[in-house]
């Protein structure tokens, strides 16, 4: 029961914490900062709520979050640089005459950083598992999994109402909720 609470309030600090990134309108440079400040409070989220579900103590919590800090932000500038190269290949595949050596080399581009997510993953497995219990390693597993499918449904909610309010025409197409 009490991890259920701390994960509805969890939710709903997430939810609350999205809701005002999504419907505020800013000019690029005060959106990106404010995307940057989204992200770091996400992440504070995810320590408190790691902290409680993993039962970390402080020397263990010590050794953990630095460890999946460092694999976040390498995380994210695989992600930076996969989606500029699906850009690219979107772009040749959209040019009057695609270059077979251009779309050569972009598919074997993407195809090395999918390479580099899963090779991300078994280091961060592997450092982590020096420092966390296999009990806590299966239950951050699972974390990871419930957190980035939660964050996603909301995401695309939070989304979703704030495209509806930009254009009144696409409310009225939008089907009843079942």
């Amino acid at each position: 029961m009490r991890k259920r609470v701390i994960l509805l309030s969890s939710l709903f600090v997430i939810g609350a914490l999205m809701a005002g990134a999504v419907f505020t309108y800013a000019q690029p440079k005060q959106m990106m900062a404010r995307r940057s400040e989204l992200r770091e409070r996400m992440r504070m989220l995810r320590m408190w709520r790691l902290t409680e579900f993993l039962n970390l103590d402080e020397k263990t919590a010590a050794r953990f979050f630095p460890i999946l800090n460092r694999y976040d932000n390498e995380r994210e500038n695989l992600i930076k640089q996969k989606r500029k190269t699906l850009l690219k290949l979107r772009e040749a595949l959209r040019a009057e005459k695609t270059d077979p050596k251009t779309l050569a080399k972009l598919v074997d581009e993407v195809n090395r950083l999918n390479d580099a997510f899963i090779n991300l993953s078994r280091r961060e497995q592997a450092e982590l598992s020096k420092v966390l219990t296999l009990e806590q390693q299966a239950k951050l597993l699972l974390f990871k999994s419930e957190f980035e499918k939660r964050l996603g449904q909301m995401l695309r909610r939070s989304f979703s109402k704030r495209r509806n309010m930009r254009n009144p025409q696409m409310r009225r197409n939008i089907p009843p909720r079942q």
